[in-house]
């Protein structure tokens, strides 16, 4: 808030944003936005290599040719040891493990998408 205004009206925050204020909750809406996100970059990667989980399973790691975009698809937990450092943009989707991020993160220009 500014000066007892909400900082969406007070400000021209409004105009770029791509969702209005009251869909950012995490509702259906952005469910969908997420899902159909996931689905499309899912469907564009190739298989890149595969990783063994914490529990013994395999996690896949698909890339999305031209593009800062992976996709880990299987079972169990991914765990990344020392964080996640990248001068360039990146997105993570994670598509069935879990992830467990050990370290630091900041400094990151990074979206994480997890489906479940």
């Amino acid at each position: 808030m500014i000066n007892g205004d909400e900082l969406i009206d007070s400000t021209d925050l409004d105009e770029i944003m791509v969702l209005d204020a009251s869909d950012y909750d995490g509702g259906d809406e952005v469910a969908a936005m997420m899902d159909a996100f996931i689905n499309k970059y899912a469907k564009l990667a190739v298989k890149y290599q595969t990783i063994e989980s914490i529990e013994g399973n395999e996690i896949i790691t698909y890339k999305v040719p031209g593009q800062n975009i992976v996709v880990f698809k299987g079972e169990g937990t991914l765990k990344y040891t020392d964080g996640l450092t990248s001068d360039k943009p990146f997105t993570v989707i994670v598509d069935g493990p879990s992830i467990q991020i050990n370290g630091a993160i900041e400094h990151t220009n990074a979206m994480f998408l997890v489906n479940d």
